[in-house]
């Protein structure tokens, strides 16, 4: 059996250790600190926790940042903290039994290549150990050592400043003016917690797009919030947009941040995001105040910007980023990770038992899916089942992949390596529309390959999506069929805005029932507005009267409230003395106006209603329905004039 030597107890680490043991494997994962959880860990007596303070908010819904074979308590919020992280790793360990492999307080000191072997040489409680591996994974992150720049008079605020990575609560803060520096997603999140106790001082070198967790489902004002990521589906991920187009998309999303000077985006901005909820809003209320420059020094109780300002603060709180500890690799291999050259980001373009998981360039979404498919890949091409390009095409390949893709672009393209992307299973339409435009979950990685579990996969994929749905349509007052037949009659701009309210009614009525969505009721109230659905109704009554004598009020009701409803639509939705839009007569005259050479005005709602409605009509309509159907394609093809269209009825 093969002994892999795991360095970090984190996400990437333990997802490792589970894949190793999935591929037969022996994995040792060997931890710097005491516990799991990496980032995530806790504070204990020991030793502070990871970067990470326990009420944290994670940046991604727990439908995008899980494991695949592992899902997260349907009870958990939308975007769990960081202390529900912790015990979600915890359970994953348990549930995959990881502990046994686990060794703590770890200080890995060397890792070198032994001809076809690895020698890692660790220290632990005291002792100097070496032992030889046959591969080497590198999960220790990105986030080894909180950073802080060198500036002048960093000295003089020394009992008055922390690093994010050292921040708690907001308690410590009350009463007291904080200057937060960095405008990253750390910075963006600890101001925005502390502003609600406090009053904080926001200090940024450049200004990011301000992107809250949950952002408008659709273009109109009105429609429900939903998680951004779960808008980041296949389809859009397909889409390529011009910078205007990417700027117009940010814009819409993050509101009202451009009435913020210092936080104002153009099209020519430098990218970047930053994840915040109630930024915006406690700036415009005075709970932050942000400024834009750089530090020239500290001095005491102020700090001294470039341009001249100074400000004073009772607290410093820097966010300034990480430094990621790689000492104990050789320069070279440590030169490949930082220039990017490594096979899909994991590999030497010629050592294959020996890779990085979790030290990608960049920021590419939830990391969750991504280092398990990473893990995955490492594995298997280490027990021998998946095997790399020769060094000189691993090289080509290298020279050629982009440094930056999407998380969406990076994990088909490591699940294809895998054999385990769905895109070409055969899938019905209904699978198809999912997998294309509902949330991108790596649970589509399990529904082919060798570890896939369709059934039970089929079946999250599809309550995941059901939730989706559940939110985007929370305030919709509509059905969800008629939605396309609003937009169009939005689209016609009449003027007479009392009457197009009474057609867009009956449209989408019209429209909904028409194509069979609810079957037989559908066929009649396809024709509720004549007599054949009051005689139809009449005939339904009797024929169940006679069949079921004993429960015959069911009947009397059912056809009782048929007429009431006929009447009462009739009544109150329709115009006085205004001909039924779907009839064959009404479409007969609407179609002798348009072929007239005369100069007579056609009704733009009628035009409407024959083209969309008189489309799903019965057989007497058919051939004025197709005729009007041509006529209107004419019409939108500049072949018609149209200046016989307007909006008063007949």
């Amino acid at each position: 059996m093969l002994e892999v030597a795991i360095l970090g107890a984190g996400v990437s680490g333990l997802t490792c250790a589970a894949a190793a043991l999935r591929e037969g494997l022996k994995p040792t994962v060997l931890e710097k600190f005491h516990d799991i959880g990496g980032v995530w860990r806790l504070d204990s007596p020991q030793e502070i926790g990871g970067a990470a303070w326990p009420g944290m908010e994670l940046n991604n819904t727990r439908f995008t940042g899980t494991f695949s074979d592992f899902s997260w308590p349907a009870e958990s919020p939308d975007f769990p903290t960081a202390l529900q992280m912790y015990h979600y790793l915890s359970c994953y360990a348990d549930h995959f039994k990881l502990r046994s492999h686990l060794h703590f307080g770890c200080h890995v000191r060397q890792v070198q290549q032994q001809e076809t072997k690895w020698k890692v040489t660790w220290l632990q409680e005291n002792c100097l150990i070496e032992k030889y591996f046959d591969a080497v994974l590198v999960a220790t992150g990105k986030y080894s050592n909180f950073k802080i720049p060198d500036f002048a008079g960093l000295d003089s605020i020394s009992d008055k400043m922390c690093h994010a990575a050292q921040y708690r609560q907001p308690d410590k803060y009350k009463g007291k003016k904080v200057l937060v520096v960095g405008g990253s997603l750390s910075g963006t999140a600890i101001t925005e917690e502390l502003s609600n106790i406090t009053t904080v001082i926001h200090l940024i070198r450049r200004a990011r797009w301000l992107l809250p967790r949950r952002i408008l489902s659709a273009q109109h004002e009105g429609s429900p919030r939903i998680p951004f990521d779960f808008l980041e589906t296949q389809a859009n991920n397909d889409i390529r947009l011009s910078p205007e187009e990417k700027y117009n998309k940010m814009l819409r999303f993050c509101e009202k941040q451009n009435v913020i000077p210092e936080w104002q985006m153009t099209p020519q901005s430098s990218w970047g995001v930053a994840i915040a909820d109630e930024y915006v809003e406690n700036v415009l209320h005075g709970k932050i105040k942000p400024y834009q420059g750089e530090i020239n020094c500290f001095a005491g109780n102020k700090v001294i910007l470039k341009d001249g300002n100074e400000i004073e603060f009772d607290a410093v709180i820097f966010c300034t980023g990480y430094e990621q500890d790689l000492s104990f690799l050789s320069q070279e291999i440590q030169n490949k990770l930082k220039a990017g050259d490594l096979y899909e980001d994991i590999f030497d373009d010629s050592i294959d038992n020996f890779g990085f998981i979790g030290n990608y360039p960049g920021t590419r979404g939830a990391v969750t899916p991504i280092v398990q498919l990473q893990a995955e890949l490492a594995c298997k091409v280490i027990a021998g089942k998946i095997t790399l390009p020769e060094p000189a095409k691993r090289k080509a390949h290298i020279a050629q992949t982009p440094k930056l893709r999407t998380a969406i672009n990076y994990m088909n393209t490591l699940a294809t390596i895998l054999g385990n992307n769905p895109a070409k299973m055969p899938l019905n339409l209904r699978e198809k529309y999912t997998l294309n435009y509902g949330i991108f979950t790596c649970k589509r990685f399990r529904l082919t390959g060798s570890d896939c579990d369709p059934q039970v996969t089929w079946r999250e994929i599809n309550n995941d999506e059901k939730y989706r749905r559940k939110l985007i349509h929370s305030k919709e007052k509509v059905p969800t069929l008629a939605k396309l037949c609003k937009q169009k009659i939005s689209e016609l701009n009449t003027q007479n805005a009392k009457l197009q309210k009474r057609k867009r009614l009956y449209y989408l009525l019209r429209y909904f029932v028409g194509i069979g969505v609810v079957g037989p009721i559908a066929g009649l109230f396809k024709y509720m507005l004549n007599l054949k659905a009051i005689i139809l109704a009449g005939v339904a009554t009797g024929i169940a009267l006679i069949l079921l004598p004993t429960s015959a009020w069911f009947p009397i009701c059912f056809g009782i409230m048929c007429h009431a409803a006929m009447s009462l639509y009739q009544t109150f939705f329709l115009p006085i003395n205004s001909p039924r839009i779907d009839s064959p007569k009404t479409t007969k005259k609407a179609i002798k106006l348009i072929e007239s050479e005369g100069n007579k005005p056609i009704p733009k709602a009628m035009l409407f209603g024959f083209r969309y409605a008189n489309r799903f009509a019965g057989k007497d309509n058919e051939p004025y329905g197709k005729k009007a159907w041509e006529l209107c394609q004419s019409l939108e093809e500049g072949k018609l004039c149209t200046s016989k269209i307007h909006s008063k009825p007949l």
